[in-house]
């Protein structure tokens, strides 16, 4: 599985891959068929992580 995460608010992208129960990740090499791409601030994932923000209010 592979998700492109792009971040607006720092201007950076991340590819994550999990495979082979092997979770990794590249800054600013983002995959051309991603699986999945996920766009929001980084600031909003520090407020999800934190538990400040759900995703479903992370939505609106």
């Amino acid at each position: 599985m592979v998700v492109n995460w792009n971040f607006t608010d720092v201007k950076q992208q991340v590819r994550l891959t999990l495979e082979n129960g092997v979770l990794s990740h590249h800054f600013d090499r983002p995959a051309a068929r991603p699986d999945a791409t996920i766009t929001l601030k980084r600031a909003t994932l520090d407020q999800i992580s934190r538990r400040q923000k759900s995703f479903a209010e992370a939505l609106v």
